[in-house]
């Protein structure tokens, strides 16, 4: 069913170990990647880069969920700043806050608003409503696969 599909709602998560040097059983110690499908990537395709992509664009400083980009590159621009202004002979504070869970769950009815606002068509504004709804993966343990489920957590399934 998965192998080969080309379902737009459906992925296949696959536990990524974060620390090989950590706690293998630890299960804090996986993310999940999402395998989508090649229509799902086609279709995230034509809306990105051939049609919305500049509505859609983010800021030069968010540094996650963006190709070539992370981590290192958030704390190469927050060292080259502090080594400025103490050079320049000021003080630097710094406040870090960790927010790693903040985005874990989004409501859909909002970020389809926010969308329309954005001036995306309601047409596909709906669509990508219909493709969130019906999203739904298995995962992928080595040679082994779950049954399937809805994807009701993550950057998912928050409605009203």
């Amino acid at each position: 069913m998965l192998n080969g599909t080309t379902d737009l709602f459906a992925g296949i998560a696959v536990p990524v170990i974060k620390d090989k040097r950590g706690d293998v059983t630890d299960i804090n110690n996986y993310r999940a990647v999402t395998l989508s499908s090649c229509i799902s990537k086609l279709f995230e395709m034509c809306i990105l880069e051939l049609t919305y992509g500049d509505m859609l664009a983010t800021s030069p400083m968010q540094f996650g969920f963006k190709k070539k980009l992370g981590t290192r590159h958030a704390l190469y621009v927050l060292q080259s700043t502090v080594q400025y202004f103490v050079k320049n002979g000021s003080t630097v504070n710094v406040a870090l806050l960790d927010i790693s869970k903040a985005f874990d769950n989004v409501h859909h009815t909002q970020l389809f608003q926010k969308l329309l606002d954005l001036g995306l068509p309601p047409g596909i504004v709906e669509l990508l409503a219909v493709w969130y709804g019906g999203s739904y993966a298995c995962v992928r343990w080595r040679m082994c696969m779950s049954t399937c489920f809805s994807l009701a957590v993550g950057v998912t399934c928050k409605t009203g």
